[in-house]
């Protein structure tokens, strides 16, 4: 099978699925993605989540929950977007330790009654450099128990479908998220934070590639990433380049691998550095950023499902100016080295034409 640079094709049975960018900004129906400590959403007038806080945790500690909102695809955070909540919006709190709920709007509150030793307090983040900050705290006045887990739940109605949510939880995890899943209206937003499963994506039909890697451009877009894993934030190493290798592998035809597997694909690399792991993005696509010297790609294949696929290079290809560069290097070095020897055997000839006279 012949292997093309952007688009390349693998034996084997893993398929790879290839992120478009460049389409129109628009509304589109909601989507959403959620991870164990970050979730995002798009459209969505009524998002609803749910954290799971497991014990142990000493008294006086505290659960809290950052929400951010703002328009999709913003590039600029001087001056900073300004979601402007109406009051009509509504967050309403439960959790599985009573049946009481607590109801707050944009403007926050506090709760000190509703649920048995604990506080509840949503508060504006940041008014001045971030209006669309919020952050809903429970503080847990009795210890929790090793064996329990409290399960709260956040519904928000009212919200503008024009806005983008996210949201990060600290001393806690994020159990679910509704609504879920990628865009799939007639125009999606081209914008998302990099690597979330609301980008739109396709997957090659695998009778026609069975298996393919695909190198996207690094940064997809700039910071901040809120879901991507820690060492993706490191600065790039001077005189060094990064790409990011997306793979979709599937058991069997029609089959994918599905996500939550990322133990059971490996990816050989010759000629560069993992940053960081393997990171599953969902609906069975995996992710992996390499670090490699700069102008020399590397080198990649996929195994999973027991098959693994032909190598093949990633990363940009040089460009023409390069590869003038890189000829005329190599040309003068020899240039010189030629120039060099030559040199040297006239001066060992004078000398022993001098030896002999």
């Amino acid at each position: 099978m012949t292997i093309h640079r952007d688009h390349q094709c693998l034996a084997g049975l893993v398929a790879a699925a290839l992120l478009f960018w460049g389409t129109p900004i628009a509304i589109a129906q909601p989507s959403g993605t959620v991870l164990r400590q970050t979730m995002t959403g798009l459209s969505a007038a009524s998002p609803t989540m749910e954290i799971n806080v497991s014990g142990p945790k000493s008294a006086n500690t505290t659960t809290k929950l950052f929400l951010e909102f703002g328009p999709d695809g913003n590039a600029v955070t001087t001056p900073p977007p300004n979601p402007s909540l109406p009051t009509s919006v509504n967050f309403r709190i439960t959790t599985t330790i009573n049946t009481a709920a607590v109801n707050f709007n944009p403007t926050g509150g506090v709760d000190t009654s509703a649920f048995p030793n604990k506080i509840v307090v949503l508060a504006p983040g940041d008014p001045a450099n971030a209006p669309g900050l919020y952050i809903l705290s429970v503080t847990h006045l009795a210890a929790v128990d090793a064996s329990t887990t409290e399960t709260w739940k956040l519904e928000i109605s009212g919200l503008p479908t024009s806005l983008r949510v996210m949201g990060s939880v600290d001393q806690g995890e994020f159990k679910s998220l509704t609504p879920v899943g990628i865009c799939q209206g007639q125009q999606c937003p081209s914008v998302c934070p990099r690597f979330e499963t609301c980008q739109p994506i396709f997957v090659f039909p695998w009778w026609k590639y069975v298996a393919e890697v695909i190198n996207l451009p690094w940064p997809i877009p700039p910071n901040p990433c809120l879901t991507c894993p820690a060492p993706w934030d490191v600065p790039v190493r001077y005189g060094f380049e990064r790409v990011l290798v997306s793979v979709t592998p599937y058991i069997r035809p029609g089959e994918p691998l599905g996500p939550g597997k990322a133990r059971e694909i490996s990816l050989n690399i010759r000629g560069g550095e993992p940053v960081g792991g393997l990171l599953d993005v969902g609906r069975g696509q995996y992710v992996q950023l390499i670090e490699y010297p700069r102008g020399e790609p590397p080198r990649v294949s996929a195994a999973a499902a027991g098959v693994t696929a032909a190598e093949m290079r990633v990363g940009p290809a040089p460009s023409a100016a390069e590869r003038t560069y890189k000829i005329l290097t190599y040309v003068l070095g020899a240039l010189l080295l030629i120039a060099l020897v030559a040199i040297g055997w006239l001066i060992t000839g004078s000398r022993r034409v001098a030896a002999r006279g």
